[in-house]
């Protein structure tokens, strides 16, 4: 079983933090993040203030900002061309030039998914994006043209999704149904979808295809599920803080992490039996729920918004 909860305890394996970057203009609601890995900078989704925040994590400065999509909720980075896809309420998406050294990211073309606009994966290999539409299912889009090629109709409300890298599945959280679904993103087949039985309000999935394992973030109550993604198995389970939206699985140190909107990141550590133990969890910030890790730099960012007078915030960790 997973290590108890409780107040967290020193360990030296907890992510630091290495910088706080404020972004003082910015209210609100903060959503999904992406970053340019070459260029090293974060896209931050900033929804209540209409804009996405494009900070340098060399310099800790804010190096641009991204207008013209009203309510944005997910970004994606893609380097051919270096562009910047953003979604936005009412099914809005658009891609922004991110070429420009001068801090100015231009319109360069637009769609309109039916249903709405919410998450968004980018698949290198494939060169096509998949975005949750509402209702809908999950769009599938040419990241070259922008064409619609096909709608995954079959996983309806969809949340937080992965694809896996050794098969070619695509999970879906559904937490209106208290469900994991599954399909066949080559053929468009379902498989069986899979109940979440030791909690609801599944909003993070994240997966450890080595180990055959998933991991579902659920907030009632505030715990991660371990699935075995052979069997389709609940086998474990430990305790987060409240309002959970994102989940990492750090594969080469073992460990899980969940940013959590209560405040506070926590870490998980992977034993050698295939267990978990809470290595700690680190205060963030209130509402601070959406985050990013990128294996290559060792870092995760969270997005911190303003609250009780405190300037909303990129927070940068190291991992290693």
């Amino acid at each position: 079983m997973a290590g108890p909860g409780g107040p967290a305890r020193a360990d030296s394996r907890l992510p630091r933090l290495l910088t706080r970057i404020p972004l003082p203009a910015v209210k609100g609601r903060l959503d999904h993040l992406s970053i340019d890995p070459e260029a090293q900078r974060v896209f931050v989704a900033a929804n209540a203030n209409g804009t996405v925040e494009v900070v340098d994590i060399l310099s800790g400065k804010r190096a641009g900002i991204i207008r013209g999509i009203r309510g944005p909720l997910g970004v994606a980075f893609l380097p051919a061309g270096k562009r910047v896809f953003v979604t936005g309420e009412g099914g809005q998406c658009a891609i922004f030039d991110a070429g420009a050294s001068t801090g100015t990211f231009l319109k360069t073309d637009s769609l309109a998914l039916p249903g709405g606009a919410d998450n968004v994966r980018f698949d290198l290999h494939e060169r096509r994006l998949y975005v949750t539409s509402g209702a809908r299912g999950i769009e599938v889009v040419d990241a070259d043209s922008l064409r619609r090629l096909s709608t995954l109709d079959l996983v309806p409300d969809a949340e937080s999704f992965q694809l896996a890298r050794r098969d070619p599945l695509l999970y879906a959280n559904q937490p209106d149904r208290s469900r994991i679904a599954l399909l066949n993103r080559v053929t468009g087949d379902t498989l069986p979808s899979w109940p979440v039985a030791r909690g609801s309000g599944n909003f993070a999935l994240a997966l450890d295809e080595r180990h055959h394992r998933l991991f579902c973030g659920c907030r009632h109550p505030a715990r991660i599920v371990v699935y075995d993604m052979r069997t389709a198995a609940a086998i474990d389970s430990m305790p987060i803080g409240g309002d959970v939206d994102d989940l990492w699985y750090d594969q080469v140190q073992g460990r899980i992490f969940a940013s959590c909107g209560s405040g506070a990141l926590w870490v998980y550590d992977e034993l050698r039996t295939g267990q978990y133990r809470l290595a700690g969890f680190i205060p963030t910030g209130p509402g601070a729920r959406t985050s990013l890790f990128v294996p290559a730099l060792s870092r995760i960012f969270v997005a911190v918004p303003a609250r009780a007078g405190k300037p909303a915030a990129l927070l940068v960790f190291g991992t290693s």
